[in-house]
C-alpha cells in the first residue's frame, strides 16, 4: 500500500489515493503489518488534512498592502513563517506580516482573525492538554497523548510549552522531584499539594477556554 496526496491550488482540491497493490507496506496480513497500515493510512489523511486546512486559512488572508488598525496605518513588510500546532499535526504557515512606518510591534493579520495571535497550539490543542493535565502531570500526558492518534502530531516538550503559556508557575513545578523511597513525609505533603493545586488551575484553565 501507498498514498499519494495531490494539490490543486486553482481549483482548491486536496485529493488522497490510496493505493491498495503498490508499496511496501500491507503486503501480507499479519498484527504488525496491520498496525503499519493504519499508521500509513492515519499519517495520510493527516497530511491531506493539514494542507486542505492551510488552503482554507490561506483564503482568509489580507491582501492589501496598506491597512489601518485603531486609527493607525500598518504596511505590508514581508511574509513570515510560523509553525503552528493542529490536531492534524504541525502545520507551517506564511502569513503576510505589517507594520508601521516609524516601527514598532508587527500585526498579522490571519493571527487576528483565527485568534492566533501570539500561539503556537491551536485552541482544540490547548484545551485537550489542560483537561488532561488535570488529571495527571505533563510527562504522562505527552506519553499518553503520544500513544493516541492525537499525539501523532506533538513534538518534544509540546505539553509544557502549552502549560507555560497559561500558568509560569508550571516552570517551577516541573523540577519539582517525583516522590522515590527516601523522600521525606514532608516533601510527600508538598508535592501532594501541588500536584493538587496544579489539577485545580488546568481544570480551570480547560473551563476558561471552552467558553
Amino acid at each position: 500500500m501507498k498514498a499519494e496526496i495531490s494539490i490543486d491550488h486553482e481549483t482548491k482540491n486536496v485529493k488522497l489515493l490510496l493505493n491498495w497493490k503498490d508499496g511496501n507496506v500491507g503486503k501480507r496480513l499479519t498484527a504488525d503489518e496491520a498496525e503499519n497500515v493504519v499508521k500509513l493510512i492515519e499519517d495520510a489523511v493527516q497530511t491531506a488534512g493539514r494542507e486542505a486546512f492551510r488552503e482554507w486559512l490561506m483564503q482568509s488572508e489580507c491582501r492589501e498592502d496598506v491597512i489601518v488598525i485603531g486609527g493607525k496605518t500598518y504596511r505590508f513588510k514581508m511574509d513570515s513563517q510560523k509553525e503552528f500546532l493542529t490536531k492534524l499535526g504541525a502545520m507551517t504557515v506564511s502569513r503576510r506580516m505589517f507594520q508601521q512606518d516609524t516601527g514598532g510591534p508587527t500585526y498579522m493579520p490571519l493571527d487576528v482573525a483565527w485568534e492566533m495571535d501570539g500561539e503556537f497550539a491551536t485552541r482544540e490543542v490547548r484545551e485537550c492538554v489542560l483537561y488532561m493535565s488535570s488529571l495527571m502531570i505533563p510527562a504522562e500526558v505527552e506519553e499518553c497523548l503520544q500513544k493516541a492518534t492525537f499525539g501523532t502530531m506533538l513534538i518534544p516538550t509540546c505539553c509544557m510549552m502549552v502549560l507555560k503559556r497559561y500558568w509560569t508557575f508550571i516552570i517551577r513545578w516541573n523540577i519539582f522531584p517525583r516522590v522515590r523511597k527516601g523522600f521525606s513525609a514532608s516533601a510527600r505533603r508538598n508535592r501532594k499539594r501541588g500536584i493538587a493545586k496544579w489539577r485545580r488551575c488546568c481544570s480551570n484553565m480547560t473551563m476558561a477556554l471552552s467558553e
